[in-house]
């Protein structure tokens, strides 16, 4: 009994090792009207060295629906970004790295607006900053 005891508790320290090194700064859920059409994710690096960042936006469920590791590596001052069409949904943004101390980003939502000569652009109507 003490053998099976400890093999479940070392199985678990283990399984629980990877997740000991990352950390996250996320947006809330947000919506911004049934016109939306884009989202985009944008995270800095206001540190002073690389860092290796992952960065997804989630529907309101939970599901990935765009993500971006970065290529790799994030260097100091750069930023980086995860968007696309996301289609009248609701959304959220998740920054991931071993250290989120000097990570800052920024959720926002978007809706095309007519541009005058036919054509439409992308306007921000909704923004939450990640924390």
């Amino acid at each position: 009994m003490k053998t099976i005891i400890a093999l479940i508790a070392c199985s678990c320290v283990v399984g629980m090792a990877n997740l000991s090194g990352a950390a996250q700064i996320a947006s809330p859920t947000i919506f911004g009207s049934s016109t939306q059409t884009a989202a985009e994710c944008v995270v800095v690096n206001g540190g002073t060295t690389n860092l290796a960042v992952t960065v997804e936006i989630l529907d309101k469920s939970g599901a990935v629906l765009r993500s971006s590791n970065c290529d790799g590596s994030l260097a100091p001052g750069q930023f980086c970004s995860a968007g696309g069409i996301i289609n009248a949904v609701l959304a959220s943004c998740i920054a991931t790295a071993v250290s989120v101390a000097n990570l800052r980003g920024a959720l926002t939502i978007e809706e095309p607006v007519p541009d005058g000569s036919g054509g439409t652009y992308p306007s921000p109507i909704r923004s939450s900053p990640l924390r």
